[in-house]
């Protein structure tokens, strides 16, 4: 049996509100050095995103991926482009946005389906159009447009 210290050490539940972009960016960066950098990576490796338009989403991930080595001015929302591919060492990151699609065809469900099987770390904004497709276990990550400035942010593992 596992005991509650090595539990709580290897799961990531957490919420804040943010006051600034600075902060979000600093608790995605806190995120992806758990997640990545304490080798918490493969027991879980799909980050789902959800928040309003402007509450954060593709902020948060450029925050993330800098914070694993990833030039963030690279790092762009995937809107019109389905998804992005990112490599940083022996690690490929896809980082998914399905605002703008309305129906998935069988080869895009059946590419979805192989990365996030694979070795990959999957970021994802909008999984809402493909919750069907996700796996059990993966991080939601909830962004709440509280003011202009503020967010509340929740970690979760679902």
């Amino acid at each position: 049996m596992v005991n509650q210290a090595a539990r709580e050490e290897n799961s990531y539940n957490k919420t804040i509100l943010a006051n600034s972009v600075d902060a979000t960016g600093e608790f995605a960066a806190d995120f992806a050095k758990w997640l990545v950098l304490n080798g918490n990576l493969y027991q879980k490796n799909v980050v789902c995103l959800r928040g309003n338009l402007g509450a954060g989403k593709t902020t948060f991930v450029k925050a993330f991926a800098n914070a694993i080595g990833i030039d963030p001015s690279i790092v762009k929302s995937p809107t019109y482009t389905y998804f992005r591919k990112y490599a940083v060492g022996d690690i490929t990151v896809y980082h998914f946005d399905y605002y703008r699609i309305e129906d998935l065809n069988k080869r895009d469900i059946e590419e979805f389906l192989e990365i996030v099987d694979g070795n990959n770390l999957v970021l994802i904004e909008w999984p809402d159009r493909i919750e069907e497709y996700l796996p059990d276990d993966h991080f939601e990550v909830e962004l709440e447009v509280v003011d202009e400035n503020k967010r509340k942010i929740s970690i979760n593992e679902n």
